[in-house]
C-alpha cells in the first residue's frame, strides 16, 4: 500500500517499529537534531494523556491544581 493511501498514524507506527528494530540490531541511532523534536512531541503526548486521565478522575468536578501538575510530575 502506498503512503498516499495509508493513514498517518499507521505510517508513523510502521516507521517507529522499523526504527526500533534497527536500534535493537545495533544500527546507528538517530542524530540528536532529528530525535529531539520527536522526543519532545512524545513527552507532550504523555503529558496530554496524564492530564486527560486526571480530568477523568475529577469526574466533572471543579479541577484541583494537581490535575495540571500531574503530567509534569509523572514525566
Amino acid at each position: 500500500m502506498s503512503d498516499d493511501h495509508d493513514p498517518a498514524w499507521r505510517r508513523q507506527a510502521r516507521l517507529l517499529h522499523e526504527l526500533a528494530a534497527r536500534l535493537e540490531r545495533g544500527e546507528a541511532a538517530l542524530p540528536t537534531d532529528v530525535f529531539e523534536p520527536l522526543a519532545r512531541e512524545l513527552d507532550l503526548r504523555n503529558d496530554d494523556d496524564a492530564i486527560r486521565d486526571a480530568w477523568s478522575e475529577q469526574d466533572g468536578r471543579k479541577a484541583e491544581p494537581w490535575v495540571f501538575a500531574r503530567g509534569r510530575v509523572q514525566g
